[in-house]
């Protein structure tokens, strides 16, 4: 993680605790049915975890797969 890491928004770290709940990985379906935003704006929010280095993507056919990439613990140390 690098020093110029931003702390996430409330809403995004509302997905990141789902991530973080799923530590091998869940499914972008599956996230979003924990949150009523739009489809567009929670991809929005995936897209902008994986830019800030929190989580990481792995495409599975016609999935996508989110994977935390720091541990709550490391986050709240930032």
């Amino acid at each position: 993680m690098n020093q110029e890491f931003k702390r996430l928004s409330k809403t995004e770290l509302e997905f990141m605790k789902v991530i973080w709940d799923n530590p091998d990985g869940i499914l972008s379906e599956s996230i979003f049915q924990n949150f009523k935003q739009a489809r567009t704006t929670q991809s929005n929010v995936l897209r902008t975890l994986v830019q800030k280095g929190c989580a990481e993507v792995v495409k599975e056919g016609l999935h996508t797969r989110y994977f935390p990439k720091l541990s709550q613990e490391e986050y709240e140390e930032l």
